[in-house]
């Protein structure tokens, strides 16, 4: 990037400064995962969070209020709270990333992409072609490509999202919103395990800059959007059903908008040609799973609606709001967390109050407030949807949707904590803005639970040793018992726990091989391979898979399993960590 010339010997300092605060950042990040993997100290990991958490005070400056400079700091800040997620361990944490890794990597063994093969995963072309052929082109195994390249590609997302934002904001509100886009803790907790969100969210974001944007009518950007469109279809099938169901609702809005001569670049042809599109792929390559998945799930939510109404229990939204926190620290995460989305409906509610548009700069405002305002409309409607229906976001994942949703809501979360402190007659807003997000990503990424060493510590990837029974985290010490039944064994049944143990074999093995402990684990056939991993022998608890009412958690119980395996089965590896059974 170019400096400008007119720029002051101090400007110019300012500048080198921020840049090489920018790389302290980054490699702090990186060396302090590297550090945490090998049982050393946490320090450099939590100096990366008390500096990240600073940078939103860049805005401070004048000299940094330029579009190219708060981009590149965005996208150093989205990359390095990814890979102090993402570089933990020697291989990959979480949930759905084993099974994308799974069809990837098959992909690469067989050298041809099965598409008859008919399960969601592998309808995602994102997963069986672009990983392999980045995995070939840059020379670098699978696992790497999850943990490096996919963070790497991610991080455009919020640059593309300040772009979106400063076409009709202030520079410095945009970057606030980006800012409170990134430090929500789905964006770096959840988003590094799924490979299949993180391209299907960038996608979506270009998308949206195409629909938002006030020059998309001109046809190469109708083109192009086209094509970012079909590849959010190709990508993840949950954001597209979701996409699905907003381009319904603005459908009918069509209508009304057009009566009242308000331009908006949703048309019912592009609405039309996206359907066609999404239901034909989906037809095809993964002969109707995708469709049969939606029916279950609506089926169980509107049976729901009838049977369970009136039980909290039934909302994990409600029951995250309202549970006993396991020390002083998670009550407080827990507050800060309800405050920012208090702020999203009341930066919303004020701004549809005002006749929002005084909040936009610009003189072609109207197109772009009109669309993404209503569908910043439909976002509260779906995070309300969640609450208000039984079981809806435990069927749909209420995390990684509000996580999507934020794409509209991190505007206006920003406007509402403005509003809030503009009531209270209180000066110096924007700085206001910035030291509570400094606290909010303190507290989020354990920087304060880790200093006052809590008891129930928030972030995994501070230590090494810290038990992730609530997490889905795959320790170095569980490979050998699952590489080993990977050598050995061959078209057989394998067993794990509802936690890594599940995961990592499903990563090697697949769907129709792996079962999960659950409360009929003594059922399991003689015949098959049990793994029991390091943190379940550790801590002697077992992840136990239950399903109820059509909904699957995790309930812990202290293990008795064990006791049931040495009765009953025979021990067939043990790394002095792990061990499997038979």
């Amino acid at each position: 990037m170019k400096i400008n010339k007119n720029l002051t010997i101090t400007e110019r300092g300012y500048i080198l400064i921020l840049f090489v605060y920018l790389l302290l950042v980054i490699n702090l990040s990186i060396y302090g995962a590297y550090f945490t993997n090998n049982g050393h100290s946490n320090v450099l990991s939590l100096a990366f969070i008390f500096l990240t958490s600073i940078l939103p005070f860049i805005i401070s400056k004048d000299v940094f209020l330029n579009d190219k400079i708060l981009s590149i700091t965005l996208y150093i800040i989205a990359l390095s709270l990814l890979y102090h997620i993402s570089l933990v361990g020697p291989y990959l944490n979480g949930s759905d990333i084993h099974t994308e890794y799974f069809y990837s990597n098959n992909v690469l063994i067989n050298h041809y992409w099965d598409i008859e093969e008919f399960t969601n995963v592998n309808s995602m072309i994102n997963m069986v072609i672009f990983l392999p052929i980045l995995s070939l082109i840059l020379n670098v195994d699978l696992i790497s490509v999850f943990k490096i390249i996919l963070p790497l590609i991610f991080s455009a997302v919020p640059v593309i999202l300040f772009y979106i934002y400063k076409e009709k904001y202030s520079l410095e509100f945009s970057y606030l919103a980006s800012i409170l886009f990134m430090f929500i803790p789905i964006f770096y907790y959840n988003m590094p395990s799924h490979g299949r969100v993180q391209i299907a969210e960038l996608f979506f974001v270009l998308s949206l800059f195409l629909i938002v944007h006030f020059e998309s009518r001109s046809m190469k950007n109708r083109f192009i959007l086209l094509i970012f469109t079909f590849c959010i279809v190709v990508s993840h099938y949950g954001l597209s059903y979701l996409y699905l169901f907003v381009l319904g609702l603005m459908s009918i809005l069509l209508y009304f908008l057009k009566r009242k001569n308000v331009p908006t670049n949703f048309t019912s042809t592009y609405i039309i040609v996206f359907s066609v599109f999404l239901l034909s792929w989906y037809l095809y390559t993964s002969n109707g799973s995708l469709f049969s998945c939606i029916v279950r799930i609506s089926d169980s939510i509107y049976t729901s609606v009838f049977n369970d109404f009136l039980q909290p229990d039934t909302r994990d939204t409600l029951m995250l709001a309202t549970r006993n926190e396991l020390s002083f620290v998670r009550v407080l995460v827990k507050w800060l967390q309800i405050l920012v989305l208090a702020s999203i409906v009341i930066g919303y509610l004020n701004v549809l109050q005002t006749k929002y548009t005084r909040y936009i700069v610009g003189h072609h405002d109207v197109q772009y407030a009109e669309d993404f305002f209503i569908l910043t409309g439909f976002a509260l409607f779906i995070v309300f949807l969640s609450v208000a229906i039984p079981t809806f976001s435990q069927r749909l994942n209420f995390w990684r949707l509000y996580q999507m949703m934020l794409i509209f809501l991190a505007p206006f979360g920003i406007f509402g904590m403005e509003w809030l402190l503009k009531k209270m007659n209180i000066k110096n807003v924007s700085i206001l803005i910035s030291m509570f997000l400094c606290v909010f990503l303190l507290f989020n990424m354990g920087f304060v639970s880790e200093i006052l060493h809590d008891d129930a510590p928030i972030n995994y990837a501070l230590n090494k040793t810290t038990p992730s029974i609530t997490y889905p985290r795959v320790y170095e010490d569980d490979l050998p018992g699952a590489f080993w039944l990977k050598k050995n064994t061959y078209n057989a049944t394998y067993y794990g726990s509802a936690d890594s143990g599940y995961l990592l074999l499903m990563s090697l093995f697949g769907f129709g091989y792996v079962g999960q402990f659950d409360s009929n684990s003594t059922n399991i056939t003689s015949d098959s391979y049990i793994l029991v991993t390091s943190n379940e022998l550790t801590y002697n608890k077992l992840s136990l898979y239950v399903e109820n009412e059509g909904v699957k958690s995790d309930v812990y119980y202290n293990s008795c399993f064990h006791n049931y395996l040495s009765q009953n089965k025979s021990k067939i590896y043990d790394s002095g960590a792990s061990n499997s059974w038979r």
